[in-house]
């Protein structure tokens, strides 16, 4: 919350987020690079000045991202 980026990146690998409020961001909410993927449940991604998900693929590589019983809005762009 009120980061200087954005609220959660992933470049590779892959995470879990439960219950979490991720707001007020100066880019996106949560950004999945090329190589990583998330799944967030039971969570608030909000009020971010970038888009409230924003996934990047690289050529053929392509991350994933699964959302669950959770809130997105408000945010600048896309969600």
């Amino acid at each position: 919350t009120r980061n200087g980026a954005h609220g959660l990146r992933v470049n590779a690998g892959a995470v879990v987020v439960e219950h979490a409020e991720i707001t007020d961001n100066i880019g996106h909410g949560a950004y999945i690079g090329s190589t990583g993927g998330a799944r967030f449940q039971a969570s608030r991604i909000t009020f971010n000045r970038g888009a409230g998900f924003f996934v990047q693929t690289l050529g053929n590589v392509h991350p994933t991202l699964a959302v669950e019983g959770s809130n997105i809005f408000g945010n600048a762009a896309a969600g």
